[in-house]
């Protein structure tokens, strides 16, 4: 009986090991598929009509960088003047080129996995995680040129 038992238990652990590798793959897969309509969008500018940009309105909205939108914009497929701005002020935030436009850049620091808390609450900044390197940076370089404030 004792042998069954210690064979048994080598078995049990594979198992669950094979369980929780699964569970863990269909997390990282939903959390993926989440952001997975901003690809998407790569190119995109002010004046275009795209079905995903009523996703990207929620995602802008959600992180603090779209507010106060009417039940008709919130529907909308334009990329519009407010949706441009807010673009931009995630540009801003992020340290990227500020476009306004859905370049390479800004696509992939929108796709990235997220905490969920919002960046900014009615324009101030809220949420904040270590600035990206080039932000980080020009700020350093702007610094030593000006001194501290």
């Amino acid at each position: 009986m004792e042998m069954s038992m210690v064979h048994l238990r080598p078995f049990t652990m594979a198992l669950l090991l094979l369980l929780l590798l699964g569970v863990s793959s269909v997390v990282a897969g939903k959390a993926q598929s989440l952001f997975h309509f901003i690809n998407k969008l790569e190119g995109s500018h002010k004046g275009m009509r795209i079905k995903a940009i009523v996703q990207l309105k929620q995602y802008m909205e959600k992180y603090g960088y779209l507010h106060h939108l009417t039940a008709d914009e919130a529907e909308g497929d334009l990329l519009d003047d407010r949706l441009e701005e807010a673009v931009k002020t995630f540009q801003q935030f992020y340290g990227l080129k500020v476009t306004g436009a859905l370049d390479s850049d800004t696509v992939s620091h929108m796709a990235k996995s997220r905490c969920g808390v919002a960046d900014l609450r009615t324009g101030a900044p809220e949420h904040r995680h270590p600035p990206p390197l080039g932000q980080a940076l020009r700020s350093l370089s702007r610094e030593s040129e000006v001194g501290p404030e």
